[in-house]
């Protein structure tokens, strides 16, 4: 059981599903879901390895440019981060085509899955995936030689791989985001739709209806940042202006956009918000076990006195959803009783204005010479044009089902005899 969706989000093609193909469709889009996590990291790591700078100086016409000290310097803070961004613009679109496949029956049950999805494939390919690649590539042959090192090793290791989390976070920061705000896609779109527009009425409406997307790599992008600012905050605190510019220069933007440009596709009443509060957590969780763990690679002797914070984390997060599951899940009755008077008031609204054309249409009429009548013939004995409130609806339903039974009743009657 779950609340109905809007006829314009529910997705008709998996509507008809049976539950045996939809629990085999949901266990195949898992399994290629974690497949994809697993193993998304290999390309990447080749194309890193492939734009190294000393590489990039073999080639004939790119060596005479990154030759250059300052080319150099950009391009070893930019090249890493941008390559690994561009190969996750590619991991949203797979994602909502797996939820689909797995039958996702509206448009609402898609984003909120790829939103879940999206964060813990870029925990297991952008953290965890950078931190034990760089772990595991540079010191492949020293484990080799000493396989008793490998604790050792990694504790070297996680404090080095900051500088490319740096070096992510700023490219998002200041490369990323401000491209973003141009919206250079969205304007091409616009273009090319606004070239094909019928009317001005149709162009009118193209400029209008621009949707948020909640499964996007934008809210990616929002909560790795967290992520990474909380873990590396304790391990290099460079890190942290970075994210703060990253914040901030997204404020500039993000909320013009949401206030004056975007619109909601549908109403979720709130449900993103469980998702991000659990992924914010689990950042929490990852920071104070990766602290911990590192102090113990590193022999700190009160390392253990840090072992009762993960479980003091564990019973506020459960106490918060012991808390907060009620009003995240279930509508109260204040707030049904407020949106049924809304919807009723809205209604009325509507109503006085279509009295109101039609009192305009029969004016028109009268002063065209046409007569008070003949002019607006069967406006009283047409169909409402907008729909009536759920709860008039239901109570002329009712009332036609109880003038239908006698009428169906003296015709049985009259059969029989």
């Amino acid at each position: 059981m779950q609340p109905a969706a809007e006829p314009k989000e529910v997705a008709w093609q998996n509507l008809g599903m049976l539950l045996p193909r939809r629990s085999s469709s949901r266990v195949v889009a898992l399994a290629a879901f974690w497949a994809l996590s697993l193993f998304f990291m290999v390309p990447v790591s080749i194309l890193q390895a492939a734009i190294e700078i000393d590489r990039l100086q073999s080639y004939p016409i790119i060596g005479t440019i990154a030759s250059n000290r300052i080319v150099i310097v950009a391009l070893e803070a930019i090249l890493p981060g941008l390559a690994l961004k561009l190969f996750l613009l590619i991991v949203p679109p797979l994602l909502r085509l797996l939820v689909t496949y797995a039958g996702a029956v509206s448009e609402q049950e898609v984003d909120l899955t790829v939103f879940s999805w999206l964060f813990i494939f870029q925990v297991v390919v952008v953290f965890f995936g950078s931190m034990l690649a760089g772990a595991f590539f540079n010191q492949v042959e020293q484990w080799i030689r000493e396989p008793a090192s490998v604790l050792s090793t990694l504790g070297a290791a996680v404090p080095a791989v900051a500088t490319f989390f740096i070096t992510y976070v700023g490219v998002l920061a200041f490369v990323i985001k401000p491209i973003s705000a141009l919206r250079p896609i969205g304007v091409a779109q616009q273009w090319l739709l606004s070239c094909m527009a019928g009317s001005p009425r149709a162009l009118e409406r193209i400029w209008r209806e621009q949707y948020t997307e909640v499964g996007s790599l934008a809210c990616g992008d929002h909560l790795i940042t967290i992520l990474l600012g909380l873990v590396y905050s304790c391990i290099n605190p460079v890190i942290a202006p970075y994210c703060l510019a990253y914040f901030l220069i997204l404020a500039t933007y993000e909320k013009y956009l949401c206030l004056y440009v975007y619109k909601r596709h549908y109403e979720s009443a709130g449900l993103l918000w469980p998702r991000v509060f659990n992924c914010i957590m689990a950042a929490v969780y990852i920071m104070q076990l990766t602290l911990i763990a590192l102090l113990a690679i590193k022999k700190f002797v009160y390392s253990t006195l840090l072992i009762p914070v993960p479980i003091a984390t564990l019973i506020f997060h459960i106490s918060c959803l012991k808390m907060f599951d009620k009003p995240w899940h279930l509508v109260s009755l204040h707030d049904a009783c407020a949106l049924d008077n809304s919807d009723t008031r809205v209604y009325a609204r509507r109503m006085e204005e279509r009295a109101m054309i039609e009192a305009a249409a029969a004016a028109a009429a009268v002063h065209a010479g046409l007569g008070g009548s003949s002019g607006v013939v069967g406006l009283e004995e047409r169909a409402p044009l907008l729909p009536r409130p759920r709860a008039e609806a239901e109570r002329g339903a009712q009332a036609e089902t109880a003038e239908a039974r006698p009428l169906a009743g003296a015709e049985a009657r009259s059969r029989a005899r």
